[in-house]
């Protein structure tokens, strides 16, 4: 499940830096990361019109939200979790990133006790950039 979730990141990182316009190098990656170009292509709609398609076509609302400072992300997911969509809003535009089957009602699980990294484990880390995937 790792390894498909890094997949699934890494087409998520490059379809937004596509529709954002931000571009990604090498140099600006953490070690460990790679920049790869991935074809394919987007449907998008106005987000009124692409929320009214993901309802009538799969019943998904939108149940988690990024609220960023160009571009917001939606996770649309039906009642029984076991389709999902992926939403990105950039200005009057949505476009559907990513959707998907989950057989086993596991489209959306939330993480009930995250483990986020102490201050400490992060001031380790300082020599790196941190600016990767956030600068403008």
């Amino acid at each position: 499940m790792r390894a498909s979730t890094t997949i699934i990141f890494g087409m998520v990182l490059t379809a937004v830096s596509l529709y954002t316009g931000r571009v990604y190098s090498e140099e600006t990656l953490p070690e460990g990361m790679s920049f790869k170009h991935v074809p394919f292509s987007l449907v998008c709609a106005t987000p009124e019109r692409l929320n009214e398609i993901l309802a009538e076509v799969h019943q998904e609302v939108a149940i988690v939200a990024g609220v960023m400072e160009s571009v917001n992300w939606f996770w649309y997911v039906n009642r029984e979790r076991t389709t999902a969509s992926m939403v990105v809003h950039k200005g009057e535009e949505a476009c559907l990133i990513f959707s998907g089957v989950s057989k086993g009602g596991n489209a959306f699980v939330l993480n009930d006790e995250p483990k986020f990294p102490s201050n400490k484990e992060a001031e380790m880390k300082s020599g790196e950039n941190k600016s990767w995937n956030t600068s403008e």
